[in-house]
């Protein structure tokens, strides 16, 4: 179902065309590369959906079934009042690290790592490349200069 959403989704993106004709990146890019990265992460879960049968009861000892879907609703609820506080390459690393870990990821040197790669990554995107800022601790603001 989720994979027709984003289907959708990318075909609308699709649609939208630059708004001046010096536009390099336009309004229509970033919907674009969530769409493909979205089916991408879709067909990914279909394959592995199939050969991760097993295991499935120990993980649903540890956390309670009725309680496991809040996790990652609370960790977002989290980031988004913390944002502005800690600063986006602290709490973007925080709230990846902890996802990571409570997705299935086994070993947290492999989260911590994945993590900081995808924040340095987002952070080099918006700020260099598209010139967007995100919002910065002062701690960060420090240690950048």
């Amino acid at each position: 179902m989720f994979g027709l959403v984003l289907v959708y989704y990318l075909i609308e993106a699709l649609k939208m065309t630059p708004s001046l004709e010096v536009d390099i990146i336009g309004p229509g890019f970033f919907p674009k590369v969530i769409g493909v990265f979205g089916l991408i992460l879709v067909c990914i879960l279909f394959l592995s959906s199939k050969d991760s049968k097993k295991g499935v009861g120990e993980r649903e000892k540890k956390i309670s079934l009725e309680y496991q879907h809040l996790t990652p609703i609370l960790l977002l609820l989290i980031y988004v009042l913390t944002l502005e506080k800690i600063g986006f390459v602290l709490g973007t690393f925080l709230f990846l690290s902890f996802n990571l870990k409570f997705l299935g990821v086994e070993k947290w040197t492999r989260s911590l790592i994945v993590s900081a790669v995808i924040t340095a990554v987002i952070y080099i995107l918006f700020n260099h490349v598209m010139d967007v800022r995100t919002p910065e601790s002062d701690i960060f603001q420090g240690l950048m200069g």
